[in-house]
């Protein structure tokens, strides 16, 4: 993604000079080749500099930042000495060139000196606000990146009515999230210092949500994101696809395992780097118990393929955790299995989770259920010292690094070769030290540095109107459509072909050997969401973005 519209600029300039002199020398074929090749090396030159991830915000009270140089990370206090939480549902985002802009403790969005930007207060609900200081779920809080400087903020949370009628009345037994909102900031506004230009927009309504549990995923064309929400106490969870122009609800999916069961408080969902699996726990997923033996029915994860395409999960599968010691020198007999958090290695080969006082490693090419889990380590404190294992992020510099809950922590730990199997990963303890105790949880962060998927796939661009010959001015209304649309040609068009295509490439409606200027066409059975209008000729193509509202 680029939002150097300058930048972008230039490279146009110089391409067409460049297509100038290659149409004098070769013949046609081999521009058009050499400047697919030209257009593909800026893709790739797009996503190697953006650094959104670049520094990390975290912490209690007290808060810091970890920026990452390389393999190095440097940790430092942020500007004020008392900021607000940052410490379960927080979240930020640099700007391309990796300098931080925006934080976010679920509830509010603030500058880098942790000041709220403009209209950046109150971004959820006032009886949750009023309830507590910031979001205390992990994953409760998300930025994704836009063209042109602007950015959505994705917040999960609880309406006033389920705040009123249960999370304050314990008999109900019920105190769930019911409500998921995005913002849009303009970074643009108010001289570069930003501005919430939309907020509290509603994606779901009334519906049960777990408290944790939200990913996104860069689509397959490199540029638009797939958002993905657990509901709650089952293995289903909500999709959308966001775009520069809106966000499209694609429905639930889900499994039917694992019964996560209730206990949402921890948990975490994640995409491997490539994008191709999905993975996660909720600390439901199995039950603690302070007997030994441990339990016959130990908490359970939940991985299945993703096509980056469709938005599509597959070839589900359940793995059960192996319960492991509690460490407690006061009670060996103490076992735990309460699943806090997950993540990929770099290779997407392992997948380690966190649960209370350990972490584990799954190896997901081992099918054998005797050898696929490593322990992977203990506490990694004395027992007095030992704050609780969460969420599992890794670094820029494909590191992983282990959160505390309760941001009481000083230090947090490191796996250095997540890509090795077993203890050969190199847990490292409290390798990371902070300038005071308050380490918490590393931000809620997607992978932004995932680029298109490979060439020769299924997918289908979702904005690349412009990357193919145009033909004669052409115009489609109503854009957006509720069904039906006409297509008007300012010439003549003869023996044309028109296809409309879903976001894979499928065609919904295709049509041949057309003669005129003005075509009508219906989708109004088709689903929400974004097609494209491909116009062919003998010697042209124009495609036309359509969207379904």
């Amino acid at each position: 993604m680029n939002d150097n519209t300058s930048g972008r600029s230039v490279r146009q300039d110089d391409r067409t000079k460049f297509e100038i002199s290659l149409s004098r020398h070769f013949g046609e074929k081999m521009k058009k080749l050499i400047v697919i090749v030209a257009l593909f090396i800026e893709v790739l030159d797009l996503h190697s500099q953006t650094l959104f991830d670049k520094v990390w915000v975290q912490g209690g009270g007290v808060s810091f930042t970890s920026t990452f140089n390389g393999t190095n990370v440097t940790n430092a206090y942020l500007d004020t000495m008392f900021s607000p939480y940052f410490t379960a549902g927080n979240s930020n985002i640099c700007d391309k060139a990796g300098n931080l802009i925006l934080i976010s403790d679920g509830f509010n969005v603030y500058n880098s000196q942790v000041t709220l930007i403009d209209n950046g207060d109150s971004i959820v609900p006032p009886e949750i606000m009023n309830k507590y200081n910031c979001s205390l779920a992990s994953q409760s809080s998300i930025f994704l990146p836009l063209p042109n400087s602007k950015y959505y903020l994705i917040t999960p949370t609880a309406s006033d009515a389920e705040i009123l009628n249960y999370w304050d009345v314990p008999s109900n037994g019920r105190a769930l999230f019911d409500l998921l909102l995005y913002n849009v900031i303009d970074m643009n506004a108010n001289s570069g210092q930003g501005k919430v230009i939309k907020k509290e927009m509603p994606l779901l309504q009334n519906v049960k949500l777990s408290k944790t549990n939200m990913m996104a995923c860069k689509h397959g064309d490199g540029i638009n994101w797939w958002l993905f929400k657990q509901a709650h106490d089952t293995n289903m969870v909500y999709k959308f696809l966001v775009t520069e122009d809106s966000i499209y609800n694609y429905g639930l999916q889900g499994f039917a395992e694992p019964h996560f069961g209730k206990w949402d408080q921890s948990g975490q969902a994640m995409f491997s780097q490539q994008g191709d699996k999905y993975a996660v726990c909720i600390r439901g997923g199995g039950e603690q118990a302070q007997i030994n033996p441990p339990p016959v029915t130990p908490g359970k994860i939940s991985v299945a393929d993703f096509d980056r395409c469709t938005g599509m999960l597959s070839n589900p599968k359940v793995y059960a955790t192996h319960p492991a010691s509690c460490h407690d020198i006061y009670d060996t007999t103490c076992y735990e299995n309460f699943t806090q958090g997950l993540c990929f290695s770099p290779n997407g080969r392992f997948l380690y989770v966190s649960s209370y006082y350990n972490i584990k490693q799954l190896d997901l090419l081992d099918n054998d259920t005797n050898t696929q889990w490593s322990l992977i380590h203990g506490l990694d404190t004395p027992w007095v010292n030992f704050n609780l294992y969460s969420s599992l992020y890794l670094g820029p510099n494909n590191k992983l690094y282990v959160g505390h809950y309760g941001s009481l922590s000083y230090a947090m730990s490191v796996i250095n070769n997540p890509d090795v199997k077993g203890v050969g990963c190199n847990f490292c303890e409290m390798c990371l030290p902070f300038p005071k105790y308050g380490a918490a949880d590393p931000p809620c962060m997607p992978n932004y540095h995932l680029g298109a998927a490979p060439v020769g796939g299924t997918c289908w661009p979702l904005a690349t109107n412009d990357r193919v010959n145009k033909l004669s001015e052409i115009s489609v209304y109503p854009n957006p459509t509720n069904g039906e649309i006409t297509l008007h040609t300012e010439n003549l068009l003869l023996d044309a072909s028109i296809r409309i295509l879903d976001i894979t490439g499928k065609p919904v409606i295709q049509c041949a050997n057309l003669n005129g200027k003005s075509f009508d066409f219906d989708i109004s059975n088709e689903c929400q969401g974004i097609y494209f209008i491909e116009i062919k000729t003998d010697r042209e193509i124009k495609r036309i973005k359509l969207v379904k509202e």
